[in-house]
C-alpha cells in the first residue's frame, strides 16, 4: 500500500506508462492484483497462525475469498483515486477507479485459487 501511495503521490509529468491504449488501467489492473494477493496472504497466514484463537475471523465467500481483505482492497483504490485529485496533473478517474477494484479482486481469486491447490490432503505429506 505504501508504494501504491508513494507512485499515486508522483505529479502527472514524472509517471511513464507504456505506449498503448488505456495502459494506465492495465498498470492500475496489475499493481491491484498485487494487493489483491498480499491481503489474501496477509489474512491467511494470519488465520493460520492464529488458528488456536477463540475470535472469528472474516467470513469467506463460496469461492473462498476473503470478503473483508477484497472490501479494503476495493475501498484503498476509491481512496487512491480521491488522492490524486490533490496531486499535479493527476485527476480522480472511475475508470480507474474500476481497473482497482477489477485488479484487488482477480488478485484475491487468483490466491484462493492457488492456497486450495497447495493444501496438503488430510492424512498426507507436505
Amino acid at each position: 500500500m505504501g508504494l501504491l501511495f508513494y507512485t499515486s503521490s508522483l505529479p502527472g509529468d514524472r509517471v511513464h506508462l507504456p505506449d498503448f491504449y488505456d495502459s494506465d488501467k492495465v498498470v492500475h489492473a496489475s499493481a491491484y492484483c498485487a494487493l489483491g494477493i498480499l491481503i489474501s496472504l496477509r489474512k491467511s497466514l494470519r488465520r493460520k497462525f492464529a488458528a488456536a484463537s477463540p475470535v472469528s475471523f472474516p467470513a469467506m465467500a463460496p469461492a473462498g475469498i476473503d470478503i473483508r481483505g477484497l472490501a479494503a482492497g476495493m475501498l484503498y483504490g476509491v481512496g487512491d483515486e480521491i488522492h490524486q485529485i490533490f496531486v499535479p496533473l493527476r485527476s480522480f478517474d472511475y475508470a480507474d477507479m474500476a481497473a482497482d477494484a477489477l485488479g484487488v479482486a482477480v488478485g484475491c481469486w487468483l490466491y484462493s485459487r492457488w492456497s486450495r491447490r497447495s493444501t496438503p490432503l488430510a492424512g498426507g505429506k507436505s
